[in-house]
């Protein structure tokens, strides 16, 4: 899925055209885990802006923006609702879900340069901020979230139209349906009916993958994929080398799934087949970046280094 419009706004760049988090129902799951898709292969990332149209273009530096904290503000209370066909509904409280993800991703930045912690255990003034926006402002219904990560060059733009878009952040729509053959495929994938734990698990995952996004990650570049991702792979791999990573097509016999794959639920129903073959269930544990996305967002999380145009001319 990837970002649309933004009500009468074209602001569309590549730096951060694939910010959203979808859920499709009509997404082709697959059948079983095939290691040979590039979904599992890839990592697709943002670049930062000002290089963006050099000879030169740098990997998105969270440090440069957020500092050496990210530091997030959410209401302790806030929920999101899930509305069940049939009438039914669950409200999901967030705030142990988002310091659950925060607490995951710090552990894996942490030693890198950027330490993730709600503001109430460092106090300063919040750089990421959470919270449920209204429907209204997406241009579907399946979208569960947006983020702006710090340096988005449309913020004081998107402040300007709508009261409730103040800083970079990730915002949550208020509410979301959710179909009978969605909830099947959570009870399938956790190998349980009850509601308020298959709930839970899809909005910790959602904010474990839109975390990825406020850090500088992309979705993978998958066929199916009707969006064009920068940088190509040739150049992808170049990246990869002057970050001091090996190609992802060569890190391991087994590729494990994309956290940053773009529709949750085919993210969820991959990992289950992924892990199937180990244990029947899923377990929230299980739900990660993959080696390949882990050792790529370590290495770039403070990245200051641009690679030479001489050597991107010779990988085309």
């Amino acid at each position: 899925m990837y970002k649309k419009s933004l009500k009468s706004s074209k602001i569309f760049n590549l730096l951060s055209f694939i910010l959203l988090t979808a859920t499709i129902d009509g997404y082709a799951q697959p059948s079983h885990f095939d290691p040979s898709d590039p979904a599992y292969s890839h990592v697709s990332f943002f670049l930062e802006y000002d290089t963006l149209h050099t000879n030169i273009p740098r990997p998105y530096s969270a440090t440069r923006h957020y500092g050496p904290f990210m530091r997030y503000l959410i209401d302790p209370q806030m929920t999101i609702r899930y509305n069940i066909e049939g009438g039914e509904s669950e409200d999901i409280r967030l705030q142990p879900l988002v310091d659950e993800a925060a607490t995951y991703w710090n552990e894996i930045l942490g030693s890198y340069g950027l330490t993730i912690l709600p503001l109430s255990a460092g106090g300063g003034i919040p750089n990421l901020i959470i919270r449920t926006v209204p429907n209204s402002y997406f241009s579907d219904t399946d979208t569960l979230a947006i983020t702006y990560e710090a340096g988005y060059r449309f913020l004081r733009y998107l402040n300007s139209q709508y009261s409730f878009i103040t800083s970079s952040g990730i915002y949550i729509r208020q509410t979301r349906d959710i179909s009978r053959v969605n909830l099947q495929q959570l009870e399938t994938n956790f190998g349980t009916n009850d509601r308020t734990v298959l709930l839970e698990n899809l909005t910790y995952t959602f904010l474990l993958h839109e975390f990825g996004h406020a850090v500088g990650l992309s979705h993978p570049r998958v066929m199916s994929n009707p969006m064009r991702f920068y940088p190509p792979p040739r150049e992808r791999w170049h990246i990869f080398e002057e970050l001091g990573v090996a190609s992802l097509e060569t890190i391991q016999d087994r590729p494990e799934p994309a956290l940053m794959e773009n529709s949750i639920f085919g993210l969820l129903q991959t990992f289950y087949l992924y892990n199937q073959q180990q244990y029947q269930h899923l377990a929230r544990h299980m739900i990660h970046l993959s080696n390949g996305e882990r050792r790529w967002i370590q290495n770039m999380v403070s990245c200051s280094r641009r690679y030479p145009p001489e050597i991107r001319a010779k990988n085309q």
